[in-house]
């Protein structure tokens, strides 16, 4: 459904691009020798981009329905630890 909810504002939205000439874009198509492969090109581009997102907003918005955190992970998320690392001393 927010795939659709987005590639239906991508629609939209180049629609009201090109009948609002915005930057010469609806001129540069209607004297292109091809209007509708521009046409085309910039609405399946709106379309992956905005159906993207939608779908990514959807996912991020899901509640969490646990409290505990989950995995392996011993340590609560956002806590920094430190870790001891060896390095050598280069050598010129």
């Amino acid at each position: 459904m927010n795939a659709l909810a987005g590639a239906g504002a991508a629609v939209v939205l180049v629609a009201l691009l090109v009948a609002f000439d915005a930057h010469g874009l609806g001129t540069l198509m209607a004297r292109s020798e091809t209007p509708l492969l521009p046409l085309a090109v910039l609405t399946f581009g709106f379309i992956v981009t905005l159906s993207s997102v939608a779908m990514g907003a959807a996912v991020m918005l899901l509640p969490r329905g646990d409290s505990e955190p989950r995995g392996t992970a011993k340590v609560p998320v956002g806590e920094l630890v430190p870790v001891r690392v060896a390095a050598r001393a280069k050598r010129r």
